[in-house]
């Protein structure tokens, strides 16, 4: 596929690539305006651990390193989830999916996020899980010993000003440019169909002409044949009129199989060959 292939593919199809932009323009703002939209709050988490003269800060800091992921898995705990879920009515299985929970590079902060239908929700929603996951680590001290971890909240959730989902101009843009690629696909498919169509088509037409030809070469080739055959047979039945042989080249004449023998001389031919000899003197 060359450059001039492709312009001209585009050219003759601009309208088909404008109709495609259209639909998916319309499509994606039909789907913007029907979907739900979810906002999303965060809240950040500092673990860290108390004060214990008997391990030292290097020692703690690498234990805390070890324990943090550990830690971020039980965000989405049944012990966690189930009584946020509880207290706001819905579904733990619903919030669950709603979570996540992710580890800020290079340090012990968790960074705990829940979407909700609302700005408002998404907060008092966050608010409810970062309480219950320290009340968690608290627990865990408990029952496994140890250094003790403290969860402190440092970073309070703030409501979204905006949907996760695209919309406005940001999903009009998103929709041009995915009808762009689209039309401009579909315009390069259906002309390279129409060129193996037309590539089939000539090799079919010079496949009949071929033959064509063939049939007549053929048919030349008979017709010499049978001129040829026609001039041989004056010297296949043994007539040599017309025709002067050289006297340097023996000439051998073979009578036709297919003519009628002579009859055999009698005394009688003999002598009126005789009388008829004498008249003409």
């Amino acid at each position: 596929m060359t450059l001039p292939f492709f312009f001209e593919a585009l050219r003759r199809r601009i309208a088909l690539i404008l109709i495609v932009i259209m639909v998916m323009t319309a499509a994606g703002l039909t789907a913007g305006a029907t979907w739900p939209k979810t906002y999303t709050s965060s809240a950040q988490i500092l673990l860290g651990l108390e004060v214990d003269d008997d391990i030292d800060a290097q020692s703690g800091n690498l234990y805390l390193k070890e324990r943090v992921a550990t830690y971020a898995q039980t965000v989405k705990a049944d012990e966690i989830v189930e009584p946020v879920a509880t207290a706001a009515n819905i579904s733990p299985d619903v919030l669950r999916r709603h979570i996540s929970v992710s580890i800020v590079p290079e340090t012990v902060v968790l960074e705990i996020s829940v979407s909700a239908d609302s700005p408002e929700q998404a907060v008092q929603l966050t608010n409810a899980v970062s309480r219950r996951f320290q009340s968690q680590v608290s627990a865990l001290n408990v029952e496994t010993g140890g250094p003790k971890l403290v969860a402190a909240q440092f970073s309070s959730p703030q409501p979204a000003t905006e949907p996760d989902q695209l919309h406005g101009a940001l999903l009009v843009g998103v929709s041009v440019l995915v009808g762009l690629l689209l039309g401009i696909l579909l315009s390069l498919t259906l002309a390279a169909l129409e060129a193996i169509r037309q590539s089939s088509q000539r090799e079919v037409s010079g496949a009949g002409s071929a033959a064509v030809a063939s049939d007549e070469r053929l048919a030349d080739d008979g017709t010499t044949w049978w001129a040829d055959a026609e001039d041989e047979a004056p010297q296949q039945r043994g007539d040599t009129t017309g025709t002067t042989p050289d006297s340097s080249v023996e000439t051998v004449t073979h009578p036709s199989p297919l003519a009628e023998p002579a009859p055999p001389s009698t005394d009688a031919d003999a002598r009126q060959d005789q009388d008829q000899a004498a008249a003409r003197a």
